[in-house]
């Protein structure tokens, strides 16, 4: 039975869907969790997966949605150098459309593990996830700014194999202790007055 127990839906990348990681963290016996991550998918993913018909009621139905997306948007943002811009336009376009659901939502920055020419990609792609999660009131842990502030960044770089991915033991405790939050101290979103139209095309539309 899943009377009484919190629902929570995850829409994010590779670092959702770790087996022992964040998703096994939030499956928790209070917790009914719907996992509709995809290894690689940005921003844009989540826009996309709240659109889609099937999955309109379990959003409309969630008592929080977490979005974990960063890494990914990190990444286009390096390998995609010049075209920075459209990362930054699907991060707005995305934010602007989910806070017209009332929903509370938990943004996850995590941080990307690995040295590179391109902080400030990374901090302009961060700032911009910040800046629309204080606009649209979207609830947000900064894992990023909690390393950095506390100088573990470089150990974390030393301790693992893949840079791009965290500690699956972190994500895990770090999941359970969102799922026995108290649900009721997280604010729901602020919707945007500015209406755009977006459809889902497949390639059987004309």
């Amino acid at each position: 039975l899943t009377m009484g127990k919190k629902k929570i839906v995850l829409i994010g990348a590779s670092n959702s869907m770790l087996f022992n990681g964040l998703r096994a963290g939030l499956n928790q016996d209070n917790v009914e969790l719907t996992n509709l991550s995809l290894g690689g998918a940005s921003i844009i993913f989540s826009l996309y997966c709240t659109l889609r018909e099937k999955n309109k009621d379990i959003v409309n139905k969630a008592d929080l949605v977490i979005l974990e997306s960063n890494i990914i948007d990190m990444i286009h943002g390096i390998d995609l150098y010049g075209k920075i811009h459209l990362i930054l336009r699907n991060i707005f376009l995305t934010y602007n459309e989910l806070s017209k659901l009332n929903k509370k939502f938990l943004v996850l920055l995590l941080p990307l593990l690995e040295k590179h020419s391109d902080y400030n990609v990374v901090e302009t792609i961060n700032n911009a996830h910040r800046m629309c999660c204080n606009q649209y009131g979207f609830n947000c842990v900064d894992v990023q700014s909690v390393y950095l502030k506390n100088n573990v960044m470089d150990f974390y770089m030393t301790m693992m194999p893949d840079a791009r991915h965290q500690l699956q033991r972190i994500m895990y405790e770090f999941g359970k202790n969102i799922a026995n939050e108290n649900f009721s101290l997280f604010k729901f979103s602020l919707p945007s007055s500015i209406d755009l139209d977006f459809k889902i095309c497949s390639p059987k539309n004309d």
